[in-house]
């Protein structure tokens, strides 16, 4: 049965906290473990006091346990009352307001690059965007993105090599229409009507 409610991490050497909520309790403190011994915690200012001070030094324990809709607010009650020195926001259960520094943002780039994602992530990454609206403003940016790119030889050939042999189905009335509509479009641009 899943535990759900307030945290705490709590130095024992200075007294400074750090205060959470989950609604998988005993999941979140092993992340937090985990994060922490492997020197990857995002709240670098946790991860600097647990590097300084040591594993020993600090404590997890459940500070209350409540129903799941209620983690937050009881969170928020405990970081206004407690006002814990390594929450780096104060408010509960978002990151609003928090900037990263230009050298941080310099960092996360430079790990950044180079990173191949492997095709079990990506294929994961991509089911996740399947059927999210855009917004006509978000439609519009990604068109002005793509707009005059071309592809080289070689993608154009991986295209072709992936899509050989591939069975695709009668589009529908609408995809058609859709369709129509898109191509009238390019062609009213191409010929400076639009």
């Amino acid at each position: 049965m899943l535990m759900s409610g307030v945290y705490e991490i709590r130095n024992t050497t200075n007294g400074k906290r750090y205060i959470g909520s989950s609604v998988n309790l005993s999941l979140r403190f092993r992340k937090h473990q985990s994060r922490l011994q492997n020197n990857s915690h995002p709240n670098l200012h946790l991860q600097c006091a647990w590097n300084k001070y040591g594993s020993s030094s600090f404590e997890i324990k459940t500070l209350l346990f409540c129903d799941p809709e209620n983690v937050l607010p009881f969170e928020q009650m405990l970081i206004d009352g407690l006002n814990p020195e390594y929450n780096i926001v104060s408010l509960a259960g978002s990151p609003l307001g928090y900037r990263h520094t230009e050298s941080a943002k310099k960092k996360i780039s430079n790990a950044s690059k180079g990173h191949l994602v492997s095709i079990e992530v990506r294929q994961k990454m991509s089911a996740a965007q399947k059927g999210r609206p855009l917004t006509d403003e978000h439609k519009h940016k990604l068109n002005e993105a793509r707009r005059g790119r071309t592809l080289s030889e070689e993608h154009k050939r991986h295209i072709g090599d992936a899509s050989r042999g591939r069975v695709l189905g009668t589009p529908s009335d609408e995809t058609r229409r859709k369709i129509s509509e898109s191509q009238k479009r390019r062609f009213a641009r191409e010929r400076g009507e639009l």
